[in-house]
């Protein structure tokens, strides 16, 4: 890749987080909107991650921006199983040690419960 593509990328990736950083959910679609006629041209990573990702998800993304009772969330874990966990939770979740111990203590749970 050249230089100039890199910082084309550079700039799309911005100009994506921009949207998910906007006060309300109409600027986030305009912004969206300014962000397909950009890249409709391009045949690059940030137009098929646009086109596979996020315009079909972007109710879902932009959910929070709506509602703003719902906490943004960084945790990789938490937005696997899009939820937001308590603080105990997320203290364990933070090592892999937590995360083998609390799915091992669903299973066991899980098998409890569904004893034959």
């Amino acid at each position: 890749m050249s230089k100039e593509e890199i910082k084309d990328i550079k700039k799309l990736k911005r100009y994506i987080f921009e949207i998910f950083d906007c006060e309300n959910i109409d600027l986030a679609k305009n912004k969206l909107n300014e962000l397909k006629k950009i890249t409709k041209d391009m045949k690059n990573v940030i137009s098929r991650i646009l086109n596979e990702f996020i315009k079909p998800y972007f109710k879902n993304l932009t959910y929070a921006i709506e509602n703003r009772n719902i906490a943004f969330t960084s945790n990789k874990i938490e937005n696997l199983f899009q939820k937001v966990f308590p603080k105990s939770i997320k203290k364990r979740m933070k090592t892999k040690y937590g995360v083998l111990n609390r799915f091992e203590l669903k299973l066991e749970y899980w098998n409890d419960n569904n004893k034959v």
